[in-house]
Parts: structure tokens; sequence; C-alpha cells
């Protein structure tokens, strides 16, 4: 017995998956943790220290399981939230989820008045949005419009930070950006951007969104998102001790860069001459993301002029020299981007930058990085 039961163990890692209630004597005819027990939950279950098992799952008992979540206790409640966090990893439970109804059931807890349930919640929702069935069934629903009000209040961040997650996945599409910008989530980022009592972790999560909602693809989000001062806002964390805080700030920057309105409040507020000062910053993912967001806003003739000027040129050599590939594609494309400009052009048509530029070109590890320091020299080199 003691063999069999060791075999079964295998691969598996206990610590994963939590307990509601079963028998030992069901398990052994369980492959894995994806199967429900064929033991009924009971509703009298008093807490106890989280005890790790083997949990069962299965297509039996998932309507039963879902039912407890709409009715059921909130002792209940609370143990098939927390399994469902980590078995809603495995697609086909969530997809067999997806079609009875669950993701209204999590956006009820997320609505609900107790605290704990809206945290446990909030965990599920972000686990379903980390899949793309997830996400597609969000698109499909009024999710987003229910979610709204919880979310615009941000009480409770630990809540507030697994919601954030979620979107973050659901953003990295343009349908799923635009999914939140046209239910007004942009403004409500902003405007939690402006608190100074959230973390620096939720704080990060919020830039990150930020950027990914002014990348839907439609030039008007990033326009209303400069109009309530998103530029200066993110500005605002250039120079934090975070690093993560740092480079979101640049990064959310650059998404909104694209925007001619941008460049034109990216100097008039000063906020070239903080990337400027960037470049030259100790931590690689600091230099680079501010790189790129110099690369997006010095299209404009002013942003060019200011860059010369905060002599952001004289650590060109020294980026190109990084051994971190962001880094140095970042810094090629500002090249060819602020070239365009005489004075510009004059710092760097130089032997040293001619070097370095012709020493990515021969590495020819990567094809991007090759033609892009092509276009740079070439852009250097040019004569009227």
């Amino acid at each position: 017995m003691a063999t069999r039961a060791s075999a079964v163990g295998v691969g598996f890692r206990a610590q994963s998956v939590r307990h509601l209630r079963s028998h030992g004597a069901f398990l052994y005819k369980r492959s894995t943790g994806q199967h429900l027990t064929l033991v009924e939950t009971k509703g009298d279950v008093p807490e106890l220290p989280d005890e790790v098992v083997a949990e069962a799952y299965g297509v039996e008992n998932w309507p039963h399981l879902l039912h407890l979540l709409e009715d059921g206790d909130d002792v209940v409640k609370r143990r098939v939230l927390v399994a469902m966090a980590s078995v809603f990893k495995l697609p086909q439970d969530l997809t067999m989820c997806l079609k009875q109804g669950v993701l209204e059931l999590i956006e009820r807890g997320i609505a609900g008045d107790d605290p704990e349930i809206q945290r446990l919640s909030a965990r599920v929702f972000s686990v379903i949005l980390a899949s793309p069935m997830g996400r597609t069934e969000f698109m499909n629903s009024e999710s987003a419009i229910a979610i709204l009000p919880v979310f615009t209040a941000a009480a409770d961040e630990e809540t507030a930070s697994n919601i954030y997650d979620g979107f973050l996945s659901l953003s990295r599409s343009f349908v799923g950006a635009q999914q939140l910008t046209k239910h007004s989530y942009m403004q409500v980022v902003l405007t939690h951007l402006k608190r100074g009592s959230i973390s620096k972790n939720l704080r990060c999560r919020v830039l990150q969104l930020l950027k990914n909602l002014v990348n839907d693809g439609n030039e008007g989000t990033a326009i209303r998102a400069i109009d309530l001062d998103g530029m200066e806002l993110c500005a605002k964390y250039l120079y934090d001790d975070s690093t993560e805080l740092r480079v979101a700030a640049c990064d959310a920057i650059a998404a909104m860069g694209f925007v001619e309105k941008a460049k034109r409040v990216a100097v008039s507020k000063g906020i070239v001459k903080k990337l400027c000062h960037l470049l030259s910053e100790n931590k690689w993912q600091v230099a680079a993301a501010s790189a790129g967001a110099l690369m997006t806003i010095a299209v404009n003739d002013d942003a060019k002029r200011a860059i010369v000027e905060n002599d952001a040129l004289s650590v060109i050599n020294q980026l190109l020299q990084s051994p971190k590939y962001l880094v140095q594609l970042n810094t090629v494309k500002l090249i060819a981007v602020i070239a365009s400009f005489p004075p510009a052009r004059r710092q760097l048509n130089v032997s040293s930058t001619e070097y370095h530029l012709r020493a990515l070109m021969a590495a020819d590890e990567d094809a991007l990085l090759v033609k892009s320091a092509r276009l740079a020299l070439h852009a250097v080199q040019w004569q009227p």
C-alpha cells in the first residue's frame, strides 16, 4: 500500500491544491488533482487549518460546487474559491465551468459585501483572465460593467491587485484593451495613479495597465489620457527608488509619446530632461526604458533640440556597448530618429559611434538589431 501511494504521488505537488472534503478511499481512483470528489461537499465543515491533499475534481460535481458557490454558506464558499484558484489553471476544468456560468458567480463575489470572499473571488478572476478562454468569456459578458464600482473604489489592496492582474492579462490585446477603455477604465486608472496611499506594487500595476490601455489602437484614447494629465502623473515616478516603478513610468510615457500632443507636453513640462538623465542610470532596465520613451518623443523637432541641449548624446556610445539587447535596440532606434536633426547628427557622426554601430551590424545575432543599426548608421552619415 505504501508503494502504491508513493507511485500515485509522483510528479504531483500537493501544495498546489486545497482540500474541500473527501475520504482517502476515493483518491486512489483519481489520477491527478483534476477530478472532483464524488463525495458530497458538506455545508457544516468547521474552519480548520489549511490541509493540503490531492483534491479530486471532475465532471460530475462541478455543477454541485457551482451551486454551493452561489447558495452555500460562507465557509464552503471560501473553500471552493481557494480550490478554484488552483484548479482553474487547468484548461479543461476552467472551460467546463465557464460553460456553466462561473464567471458570473465570481463577478457576484467581487461585487459582494464580504471582504474575504471578495478577495478570494478577485484571485480566481485573475486566474480566469490569464486564460484565453477566460478572456473570451469576459469580453462576451457584461462583467466589465459589474466590476467597475469595486475597481473604482480599490478599497482593499489585495482585491485591487488581483483585479489589476486580470486586466493586465486582458489588455495585452487590442480588443481586450478596447473592452476596458470603452467602459471608462482608463479614467479610473489615472485616478488611482493620483492616490498617495497605495503601495508601490499596486502603483506599478496601475502604470502598466495605463500603458496597455493607451495602446488600444485608438489615438483618441492616448489624447484623453494626456488631457487628464497622464504624462505629468507618470513623470512623477521617473526618479522613484523602485526600478520597476521607473520602468513602468517610462513605458507609459512611451505609449502616450506616439501622439504629437504628448511630444509637446514632454518638452514643455520638462519630461524630456528627466528622461535624458535616466539614460545614464546604473539599472539597465531604466536606461533601456528611458531610451525607448525618448525614441517615441524625438520625432518632434523641439524634443530633438531638448535632447541635444541636455547632453543626452554623450552617453550614446556607452549605451551601444551595453551587453543588454533591449538597451542596444532602443539606443540605435533613438539614434536613427534624432540623427535627422543637424546638431545631433554632427555629435553622432564620429568614428567611435560608427565603430560601435558597425560592431552591432557584424554581430548578426538578431535581424532586427542588425537592421536598426544599419539604419542608424545611414542616418548619422547622411549628407544633404
